[in-house]
C-alpha cells in the first residue's frame, strides 16, 4: 500500500469522523517516515478533534520544527490554543497567517469564532463577510455563518445557512447539528432531535452533536428545563446584554418588594422576596444538573475501532 493512499485514507478517516481509525493509519506512516512534518501534523490534527490538547500539542510542534511558517500547522496550533482558553494567542497565530495569506479561509473562519468569544462582534463579523466572500459555496463558512447569526438572536437568517448548509452535504454532522439548532430554538423539538440523532449516527464522536442531544432532553426535562429556555434565550443577547437583563431582574425584583413594603403589604414585599431567593437558588441548582448531564452525554458514546 503506498504512502500517497494512506495519506489520503488517514485524511478521509479524519474527516469523517473515524479519528481512532485515522490516528492509527498516522501512527503507521510516521513509523515509516518519523521525521516527516506533515504526517505530525496531521496526527496532531486527529488528536485535537479528541481533544487530547497536550498530545495534540506535542505532535504539531514537532511538525513546526521542521516548517515552522506552514499554516496548516499554526492553524492547528491555533485551535489547541482555541480550546485552551488562550484566546489571544490563538487570534494572533491567525493574523500570522493571514498576514502571508490575506486570502486563507480557514484562518479567516477561526478569527471570526475568537472574535466573537472576546465579545468583539464587528471584528467577528468582518472575518466571516471576508471568509463567505473568498468561499460561498464552503460548506464549513456556510456552517460558521450560521452559528454566528443563530448566536446572534437572528434565527431565521440562521435558518437558511443550515438549508444552504444541507442542500451542499445532507449527511454533513455539522450541517445537521446547525440544523437541530435552529429547530430547538425555534421550539421545534422532534425536528431538533432527528437532525441530532444522525449527526451522531454520521459522528458518533461529534461533542456538538451530543451537546445538542444534551440540551434536547434539558428542555424537556422538568426540572432545568424553565432555566434552560431562559438561559437560552439571554445567551443569544450576548455578554453586556445579558448581564444588563440579570442586573435588571435584580433590581425590578427588590423594587418591586420595597414598593410593596411602602405601601404596607409586608407580606407580599417578602413573598417577592422570597422569590427571588427561590429564582437565584434553582438557577444555582439548574447548572451542575446540566453538567451532569452533559458530562453523561459525552460519556455514552465511545467510538469503536472498527466502527
Amino acid at each position: 500500500m503506498s504512502q500517497d493512499y494512506r495519506t489520503d485514507r488517514a485524511w478521509r478517516l479524519l474527516q469523517t469522523g473515524q479519528v481512532d481509525a485515522a490516528i492509527d493509519q498516522c501512527a503507521e506512516l510516521l513509523a515509516d517516515d518519523p521525521d516527516n512534518a506533515f504526517f505530525h501534523g496531521l496526527l496532531a490534527a486527529c488528536l485535537l478533534a479528541q481533544t487530547r490538547l497536550v498530545a495534540a500539542r506535542h505532535e504539531v510542534g514537532l511538525a513546526l520544527e521542521k516548517e515552522p511558517e506552514n499554516p496548516f500547522f499554526l492553524l492547528i496550533l491555533a485551535r489547541i490554543h482555541l480550546l485552551s482558553g488562550q484566546l489571544k494567542e490563538a487570534l494572533g497565530l491567525c493574523h500570522d497567517i493571514l498576514r502571508s495569506d490575506p486570502e486563507h479561509v480557514d484562518a479567516h473562519l477561526l478569527a471570526a469564532r475568537v472574535n466573537g468569544l472576546l465579545n468583539d462582534r464587528r471584528k467577528a463579523d468582518d472575518h466571516l463577510q471576508k471568509a463567505m466572500r473568498l468561499a460561498p459555496e464552503s460548506l464549513d463558512v456556510i456552517v460558521q455563518a450560521g452559528e454566528q447569526r443563530l448566536a446572534e438572536g437572528r434565527i431565521e437568517e440562521a435558518e437558511e445557512h443550515a438549508h444552504d448548509a444541507l442542500r451542499i452535504h445532507a449527511g454533513s454532522p455539522d450541517a445537521n447539528v446547525l440544523m437541530g439548532d435552529v429547530q430547538l430554538a425555534r421550539g421545534n423539538v422532534p425536528e431538533a432531535e432527528h437532525h441530532a440523532r444522525f449527526a451522531v449516527m454520521q459522528s458518533s464522536g461529534s461533542n456538538d452533536a451530543l451537546r445538542l442531544l444534551c440540551n434536547i432532553k434539558a428542555r424537556r426535562n422538568w426540572f432545568i428545563g424553565l432555566w434552560w429556555r431562559f438561559n437560552a434565550r439571554v445567551s443569544r443577547l450576548g455578554e453586556s446584554r445579558a448581564v444588563l437583563v440579570l442586573v435588571c431582574a435584580y433590581v425590578g425584583f427588590n423594587f418591586l418588594a420595597q414598593i410593596l413594603e411602602d405601601l404596607g403589604y409586608p407580606t407580599s414585599s417578602s413573598v417577592v422576596s422570597y422569590l427571588w431567593i427561590t429564582l437565584a437558588l434553582y438557577s444555582w441548582f439548574a447548572i451542575p444538573v446540566y453538567q451532569r448531564m452533559l458530562k453523561k452525554e459525552l460519556a455514552q458514546v465511545t467510538m469503536r475501532r472498527d466502527f
